[in-house]
């Protein structure tokens, strides 16, 4: 498929590579749009993204528009947890009765929410793990429309961490579905305190200093990452019918 329109949903990720002017955090490349628009010049492409959005306030905001105008939608998965929270915020009483097994739970249960919404969106959708990891419920035969084509864009260099001890680039990779480390910027405020203890003991699990070389703001892929995204997700489309 030579694709002329196309729809991409996600959160920052989704916006391309960020760096850091003097003390604001900014847009400094397009990222995948960029490289879609070199393969494909006469494609027209729709980014709904919203920075620190939520899947399912995405998938609320796509479904606003006709979605058979667009030949495939481009997802970076952002963290179920997100929607999550926005539940608890407005709900400081189940907030205080939170497990980790609770909490992941809820986190199944959004995910399913969106994977739903993306399958009835009725076209192909090629998802990429941004923020978090793809979830494994994406392989489920009954997702016909959705394609999984990155697990996590953090995974796609040899060394994506920093080692400060050594001082050298770390080989590793991270595969973690939920970001528990969103939930320190609470300070354990509401939260019981044995699940304030999980949480910062899943925190520090996922706490690495990503590598400037890929991630000029320690928080978003650059443009050498969203190239290697662009040919896989090129690929894909290649394959659509």
């Amino acid at each position: 498929m030579v694709p002329k329109r196309l729809a991409i949903l996600g959160d920052s990720w989704a916006h391309g590579e960020w760096s850091f002017v003097g003390d604001s955090n900014v847009i400094t490349h397009p990222g995948l749009s960029h490289f879609l628009y070199q393969k494909y010049p006469d494609v027209e492409i729709v980014n709904f993204a919203i920075s620190g959005g939520r899947n399912l306030y995405q998938l609320d905001k796509l479904n606003e528009y006709n979605m058979s105008e667009f030949d495939a939608v481009i997802v970076f998965w952002t963290d179920p947890g997100r929607d999550v929270i926005n539940e608890l915020v407005q709900d400081p009483i189940n907030r205080g009765k939170l497990t980790e097994l609770i909490y992941k739970n809820k986190c199944k249960r959004y995910t399913l929410n969106n994977l739903d919404g993306l399958q009835l969106l009725g076209i192909p959708v090629l998802m990429i793990g941004g923020h978090v990891s793809l979830p494994d419920q994406v392989h489920d035969e009954k997702y016909t429309n959705i394609t999984p084509v990155i697990d996590r864009m953090t995974n796609l260099v040899k060394h994506p961490f920093w080692s400060l001890e050594h001082m050298t680039h770390a080989q590793g990779t991270v595969h973690n579905k939920i970001d528990w480390m969103a939930l320190t910027r609470w300070s354990g405020k509401g939260f019981s305190e044995l699940f304030w203890k999980d949480v910062q003991r899943l925190s520090r699990i996922d706490d690495r200093m990503l590598n400037l070389e890929y991630f000029n703001d320690l928080g978003h892929a650059n443009r050498q990452l969203h190239e290697i995204a662009s040919v896989k997700i090129i690929e894909q489309l290649e394959q659509c019918k």
